[in-house]
């Protein structure tokens, strides 16, 4: 959904599960410091706009700003196609070939948000500043900024399950500005052997060990992460081994066992940095998910194993 219109300045917005992870962005947010004073600014997508709504409300802060060079990259003759017409696009992009369907230059959405950015920056001088976009938009800049851009996950999730973030620090300034923008997420399910106490147990002590702080939300879900959000936040991909990442493991009784839906992805420290940090969060989790997997078959607990898209 890339050309503005009825659809998508109004109908195509946040399911349900979107606006949980807005929320859950802004209380990660408001753990690390940022609050009322925080200024929210947004592409006019609905999507994306109703991501401020709920980001800015979960922090207290003032109604979003909407600044129109923030949209989503247009697509021209291929907005709403099929997920292959956009893996061209990208190839063509990396080729550095030009596009003649509708499609907007990568060089003319760099340019665009760039002029937001820096308003941004100007911003950031008096008080922190978040950005609400769309992954293209990220991806675009940064491709302009460090060459053709690396490959990625296929679009064609539901809006509300694409969530990513991306901050760095307006320059010699405290403050800064982060985008969030729209990346999908994913996750494992797993089935094991063992009631929904004992599966609780075992997920805390393995995250444990790996280094995750564990919050057992209710007894039917923990909240893991790792890293610092605030030094993430300043940082972007270059806060290193202290980049910060949230997942969330929820449980459910099944015939035979417990049911796991190790999940990660929308909150404000999912992909922080951008491309880079959209990878360093990709591989991060997926580290994490295969030693869990593997931990399970070796107990011989392990029912099932699948993606949880």
């Amino acid at each position: 959904m890339s050309v503005p219109g009825p659809r998508a300045l109004e109908t195509v917005g946040l399911t349900a599960r979107g606006r949980e992870q807005a929320r859950a962005a802004a209380t990660d947010a408001a753990a690390q410091g940022l609050g009322p004073g925080t200024v929210v600014v947004t592409s006019d997508f609905a999507r994306a706009r109703q991501t401020a709504e709920e980001f800015a409300a979960g922090l207290g802060a003032g109604a979003p700003r909407v600044d129109e060079r923030l949209r989503e990259r247009r697509f021209g003759a291929h907005d709403e196609g099929p997920a292959t017409a956009y893996e061209s696009i990208w190839a063509r992009d990396r080729a550095r070939q030009a596009h003649d369907d509708g499609v907007e230059p990568v060089a003319e959405v760099a340019a665009r948000v760039l002029a937001a950015l820096r308003a941004a920056d100007a911003l950031a001088a008096d008080a922190p500043v978040v950005l609400v976009a769309h992954g293209d938009v990220v991806a675009d800049r940064a491709r302009a900024r460090r060459g053709p851009r690396p490959a990625r996950p296929p679009r064609g999730a539901a809006p509300g399950q694409r969530r990513a973030a991306r901050a760095r620090p307006a320059p010699h300034r405290r403050s800064g500005r982060a985008m969030l923008s729209a990346d999908r997420g994913g996750g494992v399910r797993l089935i094991v052997r063992g009631d929904l106490e004992e599966t609780r147990a075992l997920l805390a002590e393995f995250f444990t060990a790996q280094g995750w702080r564990v919050h057992e939300t209710t007894p039917a879900r923990l909240d893991v992460e790792t890293g610092s959000l605030r030094r993430t936040v300043l940082l972007g991909a270059l806060a290193g081994s202290r980049f910060h990442l949230r997942a969330r493991l929820e449980l459910a009784e099944v015939p035979g066992g417990t049911r796991i839906r190790h999940l990660w992805g929308a909150t404000v420290g999912r992909a922080l940095g951008g491309v880079a940090g959209w990878a360093r969060a990709s591989r991060r989790h997926a580290e994490t998910a295969e030693p869990l997997t593997a931990q399970l078959r070796e107990r011989g607990i392990l029912l099932e194993a699948a993606p949880d898209r």
